[in-house]
Order: structure tokens, then C-alpha cells, then sequence
């Protein structure tokens, strides 16, 4: 079943009721206008288990909302691992580079380079510490 788009009626229509639908634009400037709500900030998040340490990487627009769901238990893939700590996250102006991020993140070395990376903040931050108390 094919649809078509009537310039004139600025409509969607096919050879079903089913597939009118009423729309405001052309579906170019929908297609658009979807991709401006994609643009907005997006995270991709790095998370630890606390159950057996291993560590999720994550991609979304409101990381305080994303990161309450996984620590509620209501995100599938890491149900069974809570709760979590949120161990880094970094900040993307637009989808397709926190997509591109986040897929690097999931290959494997990007998995070596999460170890490496964690390994060397928490040498910093006992740097941090050691600095900060008085002698």
C-alpha cells in the first residue's frame, strides 16, 4: 500500500481511510522539524553496577529522569544489576555525535579505553584527596 503527499490539500493520502493522516507541512519539513527536536543536548552516561560492577553505557536527553529509571528497576537490560552509580557522562550538542560516541563506547575498545579511563580518575581524584588534607 503506497501513500502519497497532496500539495494542494497538504494532506497524506492513500488507498486506505487508514492512511490519511492531516498534517501541517510537507513530510520534508516534518522530517526536519524532527530532527530539530533531536538536536537538542543530548548525554551519553556511563553507569557502574553496584551488584557486580560492571558498567552500562546509555544515550538520552534527560539524564536525572534516565538514571532514576534504571535505579528504580525499570529499564529491561538493567533490571537485574541495580542499583547504580553514574560514574561519567558526557554532554553532545546533537544526537548523531552522542549516537556516534556511544557506539564507540560499546565496541571493545571503547570498553578498554571506560577501564582505562575509570582507572586513571580514580588515581586522580586519590591525588585530589591526598592535596586536599591538611599536613
Amino acid at each position: 500500500m503506497r501513500a502519497w503527499w497532496n500539495w494542494q490539500t497538504h494532506q497524506l493520502e492513500g488507498p486506505s481511510r487508514n492512511v490519511t493522516a492531516k498534517l501541517a507541512c510537507p513530510p520534508r519539513f516534518v522530517a526536519d522539524a524532527a530532527r530539530q527536536i533531536r538536536m537538542t543536548n543530548c548525554y551519553v552516561y556511563i553507569l557502574q553496577s553496584h551488584r557486580d560492577h560492571r558498567h552500562y553505557v546509555g544515550i538520552t536527553n534527560h539524564l536525572g529522569e534516565r538514571f532514576e529509571r534504571h535505579n528504580e528497576g525499570r529499564v529491561k537490560s538493567t533490571k537485574g544489576r541495580i542499583p547504580f552509580s553514574l560514574v561519567h557522562f558526557e554532554i553532545f550538542p546533537d544526537y548523531e555525535g552522542a549516537r556516534r560516541r556511544e557506539k564507540f563506547l560499546t565496541s571493545s575498545t571503547g570498553r578498554r579505553w571506560i577501564v582505562w579511563f575509570l582507572k586513571d580518575k580514580a588515581n586522580c581524584a586519590s591525588v585530589v584527596e591526598l592535596a586536599d588534607t591538611p599536613a
